[in-house]
């Protein structure tokens, strides 16, 4: 329930800050502007690690192929900053060291 809560609060702020500007009038706070910046990156954050920290059940584990993988996107994206590239190197060393490792 809080979940749901969280987002319809969320999508509720969200909507109600981009109607403010249909009119013209309203200007949001600075600060609003600064916050809302990180919303997109750290929504994404939080989907990639709750991918590879939780199992099925929403259990932390650590697996290794997940790991592998997020570790050899993530040297990806910083070092060549090619979306496609790093979705394909984790994917491709995902899917190499759950051979591996095999689980």
């Amino acid at each position: 329930m809080t979940y749901w809560l969280a987002v319809l609060v969320i999508a509720l702020g969200s909507l109600l800050y981009r109607l403010s500007f249909l009119g013209g009038r309203l200007k949001p706070p600075r600060l609003l502007v600064l916050g809302l910046e990180f919303v997109p990156v750290s929504t994404l954050a939080a989907l990639v690690a709750s991918g590879f920290l939780l199992d099925a059940e929403n259990h932390f584990t650590l697996s290794a192929p997940a790991i592998a993988a997020a570790l050899a996107a993530g040297l990806a994206a910083w070092r060549w900053r090619r979306d496609l590239l790093t979705i394909g190197l984790g994917l491709a060393v995902f899917c190499l060291a759950e051979a591996l490792f095999g689980l």
